[in-house]
């Protein structure tokens, strides 16, 4: 079973703390643990530099392999693909929010999504080539392209949590009324979205 946002394969670190070093802030660090890097673990950090809007930094157990620097948006998210190969950035300017991939190792782009009405906020992995973004009203499913596969929109509630495991993802949400039924509603590939109620 896998789980991405539990124990070593979900994000272990998401501090929000100011921490000034060498010139730049870090403001949010995830560590990850992609299943074919062995006992291998990579460190995603996103932090703000001088002349930038934001930057990622990605760090194995000894060096910086890879880093992402954004001069014109601001980066709010970062994920790292199973195989530790591909990076995921959402980044946020005037014109919304982007969704970006690049090779990990070349550090070159290979394609990018823009939502113009969502923000999305967290960034993940259902497999090495299924992405998925948690926005403000929304969760998102991408190919690697990224191109958009499929979304659930939550407008009438809010996300209370969430568990990634067997490719697929759950989503728990919730009414803003009290005495609001709670949602569940799962995804397990394809478009299809199945909700129940609790």
């Amino acid at each position: 079973m896998k789980k991405f946002l539990t124990l070593r394969n979900r994000i272990i670190m998401l501090i929000s703390l100011v921490v000034v070093l060498g010139g730049f802030l870090a403001w949010r660090v995830y560590l990850y643990d992609p299943p074919e890097r062995g006992a291998d673990s990579l460190t995603v950090e996103i932090a703000e530099k001088l002349g930038y809007k934001g930057i990622v930094y990605v760090y194995d157990e000894y060096d910086k392999i890879a880093e992402w620097p954004s001069a014109s948006e601001y980066i709010v998210a970062a994920a790292v693909s199973p195989s530790g190969k591909t990076l995921t950035v959402a980044t946020l300017s005037d014109s919304g929010c982007r969704i970006r991939v690049f090779g990990l190792g070349t550090g070159v782009e290979r394609g990018s999504y823009l939502s113009s009405d969502s923000l999305y906020f967290e960034l993940g992995y259902l497999s090495e080539n299924v992405i998925f973004a948690i926005g403000s009203d929304r969760v998102t499913v991408f190919n690697s392209g990224p191109t958009l596969v499929t979304e659930y929109h939550f407008t009438s509630h809010h996300l209370i949590g969430y568990t990634v495991k067997d490719d697929g993802i759950t989503l728990q949400l919730s009414g803003y009324r009290a005495g609001d039924k709670q949602v569940t509603v799962e995804y397990s590939g394809g478009a299809d979205w199945i909700e129940q109620t609790a």
